[in-house]
């Protein structure tokens, strides 16, 4: 398998300084025909999963203090988002989402659980600036999966407080969010969502 973390290589720029190293890091890069140079940050690949209780019909999200997400109106950073992680350690999409499914919101998953989407491709976040690229993946869950308690997840160690939000299908699929990537996953769940409802149609229409 290949690393679901390629490192960054410059192909046409060149990289003229390294401003900063650390838990990302930051490039000024020299580009052809450009008479400016380009900033980029490097971060490591990413993993986002949208776990789906199909019996109840709603998702399971969780809600955590991000201190990018500060403003005046949201002076905690408080952001509802998906579980996800970063490959910062050496597994691929699927494991590091059953990792994290179980840190951030204490659901257990197997392998068997999980679709990857975009046929396991992950995608760009900003290719403007950010060399990140996020695989996105679906999972069905069931009660007997979850453990009791909707507060006191994620990681203490780094800091982590995670409470899980349980929200409706429909208002997950309707609904106006504030992470570009619960809204996307909340289109793949309305599509798999129509395209169950057209299947179910069809098999009434065969049986008749």
């Amino acid at each position: 398998m290949t690393s679901p973390t390629p490192v960054f290589a410059p192909g046409r720029s060149t990289i003229a300084e390294t401003p900063f190293k650390g838990f990302v890091t930051l490039l000024k890069l020299n580009v052809p025909n450009q008479g400016f140079p380009s900033i980029v940050m490097v971060a490591s690949n990413s993993v986002v999963g949208l776990l789906y209780d199909a019996t109840n019909d709603r998702v399971l999200l969780v809600n955590q203090q991000r201190p990018a997400m500060e403003t005046e109106e949201n002076p905690d950073g408080s952001i509802t988002e998906l579980v996800a992680g970063r490959f910062d350690v050496n597994l691929g999409p699927v494991a590091l989402l059953i990792k994290e499914a179980k840190e951030e919101a204490g659901v257990t998953l197997t392998e068997d659980d999980v679709l990857e989407i975009n046929d396991g491709v992950p995608m760009a976040l900003s290719a403007g600036v950010l060399t990140e690229r996020c695989y996105g993946v679906f999972a069905e869950i069931s009660m007997d999966q979850v453990e009791e308690g909707d507060e006191g997840y994620g990681v203490e160690a780094e800091g982590e407080q995670i409470s899980r939000v349980w929200q409706d299908a429909d208002e997950f699929v309707n609904g106006v969010h504030d992470c570009w990537r619960v809204y996307a996953m909340a289109q793949f769940l309305a599509r798999r969502r129509l395209e169950a409802k057209i299947a179910q149609l069809e098999a009434d229409l065969a049986s008749r």
